[in-house]
């Protein structure tokens, strides 16, 4: 399920640096916050463990998600469509 709901937020946000969070994720476009929002808001309407993860790329800030599927921990980046990887990307910093 956690893998569906990254392919719907892939395939129906756009992603839009300016813009205003979780309202314009529901018109079809959104920043990596919005889209890190969107998905938690999915995984957490089913009953799936999931992270809103803030940090850092070489861009500058972001955000994504770490989700529990199977039993495992993974994470997921649906603005730079990154997907399902047991360790964090070496591109990004999280803020604890």
């Amino acid at each position: 399920m956690a893998d569906k709901f990254y392919d719907y937020i892939d395939y129906h946000i756009v992603y839009d640096f300016d813009s205003r969070g979780a309202s314009d994720a529901m018109k079809g476009k959104g920043n990596c916050a919005a889209m890190s929002a969107e998905y938690r808001l999915f995984c957490w309407l089913v009953g799936i463990q999931c992270e809103y993860i803030k940090g850092y790329t070489k861009s500058g800030a972001h955000a994504w998600n770490r989700v529990k599927a199977d039993g495992v921990w993974y994470y997921i980046d649906n603005a730079l469509c990154l997907k399902r990887s047991k360790k964090l990307w070496k591109t990004h910093v999280s803020i604890a």
